[in-house]
């Protein structure tokens, strides 16, 4: 359920953040099990699909991914590292154009990912999906060769069907 609901306002309790919700506890465990987190998505509006940003906005709890501080917030997500993967209908002529390569990595990377004290956080987008479908091949290709990248994954997972 990616809705932030009342109950997920416990999180922000002036003594401290109270215990997350069951589906909340139970996602974290998932996380929290493994040491690389990829996303794959359709890039909406220059970001991911609010189904997602609400998926983290309900997972990324205080207490959980991240701490206040008196001097600042620190980091507590043990990821080693996020890989970002985003089909994208523009060319990528518009994201030059307009920074919007830039400002996802800074938004996303940055902003969720590194605010939540993960230092490799890595976007990749692939642009024009819809209307270069000879272009689709290389794009699994390369998200295969991420994923191989990443180390210690059986080669039959990562196999292009």
């Amino acid at each position: 359920e990616p809705r932030f609901g009342a109950d997920d306002f416990g999180q922000f309790n002036a003594d401290g953040p109270l215990p997350p919700r069951k589906n909340v506890a139970r996602e974290q465990k998932r996380l929290e099990a493994n040491e690389v987190l990829v996303l794959a998505f359709p890039v909406y509006w220059w970001s991911f699909p609010a189904i997602l940003k609400g998926w983290i906005d309900r997972l990324f709890t205080e207490g959980w991914a991240y701490r206040f501080t008196p001097e600042r917030v620190e980091g507590l997500l043990q990821l080693r590292k996020v890989v970002l993967l985003g089909s994208a209908g523009s060319t990528m002529k518009t994201y030059r154009r307009y920074g919007y390569h830039g400002a996802m990595q800074r938004s996303i990377g940055a902003g969720i990912f590194g605010y939540c004290g993960v230092a490799d956080a890595e976007l990749h987008v692939f642009p024009q999906v819809d209307s270069l479908s000879q272009m689709r091949p290389r794009y699994l290709a390369k998200a295969r060769q991420l994923g191989l990248r990443m180390g210690s994954m059986p080669e039959d997972i990562l196999s292009v069907r």
